[in-house]
């Protein structure tokens, strides 16, 4: 084998590829242009510096681009500056650098040990009857604020 080949291949979507529909990927994989559709490389890294619409699923995952979807990685996310995620992301380790957009809900958890963790955050039920005639409610009194400051 010579010096520059190596056991671990990577598959590359180029800047200039459209792809429609989802990938799946037993190797490490960088996505340079648009995917719409799913991304999955459960125990490889994928590196998006281009911009996928749809979900993604790695080991690792490090997002310089755009993703408009949830992210789920076994190990760890990368949010790089001038990434921009717009969705929930489940990891057990997060790098957030400064710079980078998130729009979505964060949990740190091994998406593959606790599925509970990839369900919809649940809303707090609001007040029973029973507890608001006991004078308790999620109204703010009057002359109050909703807010802890003014």
């Amino acid at each position: 084998m010579s010096s520059h080949e190596s056991t671990d291949a990577t598959n590359q979507i180029g800047t200039s590829v459209h792809v429609q529909g989802d990938v799946q990927c037993q190797e490490d994989l960088v996505v340079g242009g648009h995917v719409a559709g799913n991304v999955s490389a459960p125990d490889h890294e994928i590196v998006v510096g281009g911009q996928v619409d749809g979900d993604l699923r790695a080991r690792v995952l490090v997002i310089a681009g755009r993703v408009h979807g949830d992210v789920f990685a076994s190990e760890r996310v990368e949010l790089h500056p001038g990434c921009r995620v717009e969705g929930s992301l489940v990891a057990p380790r997060i790098a957030v650098h400064d710079g980078a957009m998130l729009s979505g809900a964060v949990r740190m958890a091994n998406p593959a040990l606790e599925p509970a963790s990839l369900e919809p955050a649940t809303r707090p039920e609001p007040p029973s009857e029973e507890a608001s005639a006991n004078g308790w409610s999620a109204a703010p009194r009057p002359g109050r604020s909703a807010l802890p400051f003014r």
